[in-house]
């Protein structure tokens, strides 16, 4: 389970609590760049808008990162931010710039890309005709990690729990 909060004492430092190990959020943290590669696959709005804001620093993973888990993570909860299957669980965050931001609902509240990429496309295909991840991985030349994580990442997308209700969700969209 991976928490991230801000620290009630000094209300800036964005701390994350990764299965009880706590650590304070700093440019040379592991988390930095797998939570920037997500955001920047996953939420497509939201990381332009921070990439027009950061993306001139020499720091910009660090500052897009902590900023997108300011504007969607910051209640201690002790909920999971972060699922099973390593995507965001976003929360509603209180901001005192609510209703003022213009990033409003586009960095905080952000919304998942749903835009199935053309691979991720021929994936699904593939997924439709019956094929197992290896197979996928043999016929596309990918490992068979690479295939998992499209697939994973295809369901997350769709909104679809497994692989049947792709299929449906694929054949109702004439893919």
């Amino acid at each position: 389970m991976i928490e991230f909060f801000i620290d009630k004492v000094n209300g800036t430092d964005l701390i994350i609590n990764d299965n009880g190990k706590f650590s304070t959020l700093e440019e040379c943290h592991p988390l930095v760049d797998t939570i920037y590669k997500s955001v920047k696959d996953n939420y497509t709005e939201a990381f332009e808008a921070l990439h027009q804001l950061y993306g001139g620093s020499a720091f910009f993973k660090f500052l897009i990162v902590r900023r997108f888990l300011k504007c969607n993570f910051a209640r201690h909860d002790e909920k999971p931010d972060i699922d099973e299957k390593g995507f965001f669980e976003i929360e509603f965050v209180n901001c005192p710039m609510r209703g003022e931001c213009k990033h409003e609902n586009i960095i905080c509240n952000a919304r998942v890309n749903r835009v199935l990429s053309t691979r991720e496309t021929e994936i699904v295909k593939l997924i439709c005709k019956g094929l197992t991840d290896h197979e996928i991985a043999e016929q596309l030349f990918i490992s068979v990690n690479t295939a998992k994580n499209h697939r994973r990442n295809i369901l997350h997308k769709t909104g679809c729990s497994n692989t049947a209700a792709l299929v449906a969700y694929a054949t109702e969209r004439k893919l």
